[in-house]
């Protein structure tokens, strides 16, 4: 009965697909579900969108005498509570500092020293930092930003990439943290914060831990996300084409997705963990006799519970949290974690 319905789904997904393309064509041998997916992925377009993305801009400010441009420049921790860092085509560095203060410089290759410059300046309790070109033909991507981090710093930080690659150091912050990348990647370590935010398009993030003490949100536009260790109260994941991978997850999840493939692997869950999907793929990973119910509906999709329940006869009745997923032309899969 099992086969029968697995076969009625592919062929009536297959179906779909040569109503809406009218040019695509599939094998009937062979043929599994991920084979349909993928085309289902590939040819149909998706309406609006699940991600609002827009890409941060530098604050304003006109008085030549409030910032500098010098290549290294220190400021003691007492002038700004939260410091926001603007890659502009090239690199930053994030390192632990030697100091009590914050120093930052710029690594400019000789050809353009007099084209390219670090622009630094405090305003509303923020330290702003980014690099400055005179010139749009100039090529920049040889020209690195490094902040050096004092050990007592435990203020917010805020980083912008555009078309930029972005390293970070352990960070262990009393306020937030964010990201907003576009066409930029990140490679962090550890972060720790109140709550941590992702902005991304066409960006790659990852991260060795990051622990937060509220919310972890995070909105995704073709882009990569890759993390070893997530721990949080709660997360919201919205991602549109996109590719996620969260490992040995303590909290809960609110994941919307559209033509994204997201494994979700808990080490904990301490919430609830609810999907919504569009034309993607989704598995949820988590520890037997883990406290949870299961809730579930699919359209057009297929839908695996590879869990073996502690009595499958209870396993929608009340638990502590639950597990809801609500798909269309997607295919979500429950595993246990071995």
């Amino acid at each position: 009965m099992k086969r029968i319905a697995v076969l009625f789904f592919v062929s009536f997904l297959a179906a779909g697909v040569l109503m809406l393309s009218g040019s695509i064509m599939i094998r009937k041998n062979n043929v599994s579900v991920e084979d349909v997916y993928n085309v289902v992925k590939q040819n149909i377009q998706i309406g609006e969108t699940n991600v609002d993305f827009q890409k941060a801009e530098l604050a304003e400010i006109t008085d030549q005498t409030a910032f500098t441009t010098e290549k290294n420049v220190s400021y003691p921790l007492n002038e700004f509570n939260t410091v926001q860092i603007f890659a502009e085509s090239c690199s930053a560095k994030i390192i632990p500092a030697k100091s009590d203060e914050m120093s930052i410089s710029i690594d400019v290759p000789s050809d353009l020293s007099h084209n390219c410059f670090l622009k630094t300046f405090v305003k509303n309790g923020s330290l702003y930092i980014t690099d400055i070109k005179t010139g749009d033909s100039i090529d920049t991507k040889n020209v690195t930003i490094t902040v050096e981090i004092p050990e007592n710093y435990k203020g917010g930080y805020f980083f912008a990439g555009n078309f930029s690659q972005i390293d970070v150091c352990d960070i262990e912050s009393s306020m937030d943290i964010s990201f907003n990348l576009t066409s930029s990647s990140v490679s962090a370590g550890t972060l720790e914060a109140g709550s941590i935010v992702l902005e991304m398009s066409g960006s790659a993030f990852s991260a060795e831990r990051l622990y937060s003490r509220g919310n972890f949100d995070v909105s995704s536009i073709s882009s990569e996300i890759v993390l070893n260790n997530l721990n949080m109260v709660y997360s919201k994941l919205a991602a549109n084409s996109s590719t996620v991978k969260l490992n040995n997850i303590s909290g809960g999840i609110n994941a919307d997705l559209q033509t994204t493939s997201a494994q979700l692997n808990f080490y904990a869950i301490k919430g609830n963990v609810i999907g919504t999907a569009e034309s993607s793929s989704l598995k949820i990973t988590f520890p037997h006799d883990s406290p949870v119910s299961l809730r579930h509906e699919e359209k057009y999709s297929a839908f695996n519970d590879d869990v073996e329940w502690t009595d499958s006869g209870q396993k929608n009745q009340n638990s502590r949290y639950i597990i809801d997923t609500n798909v269309n032309l997607s295919i979500v899969t429950l595993a246990e974690k071995v």
